[in-house]
């Protein structure tokens, strides 16, 4: 999901989530959970990804954080826990994949 500040909250209520993701792709104004093998994105619902993950790797213990990625929305809030950090970042959408050079 990409993030940003400045959407309008009107007649809107955030939920708020936290996150912890790789400093690497903060900088980039992305924040992800999962693993390499598997594109959370291309798997398109929170249960088939926890189905997937859990046959590879017996992971059924984060089945919740799998479904709370898949449930934030644009306008959501994001904590993003980082050394010595705590971000607060709006979400402003599912972006897919990582950014070319």
């Amino acid at each position: 999901m990409t993030f940003k500040a400045g959407i309008s909250m009107t007649d809107f209520t955030p939920k708020y989530y936290l996150v912890r993701s790789s400093p690497s792709l903060i900088k980039k104004s992305i924040v992800g959970v999962g693993w390499s093998d598997f594109n959370f994105s291309e798997i398109g619902d929170a249960a088939k990804a926890i189905s997937e993950t859990d046959s590879a790797y017996g992971i059924r213990r984060w089945a919740n954080q799998i479904r709370r990625f898949f449930a934030v929305r644009e306008g959501d809030v994001v904590v993003a826990p980082l050394t010595r950090i705590l971000l607060l970042l709006m979400a402003t959408g599912w972006w897919i994949g990582l950014p070319k050079r």
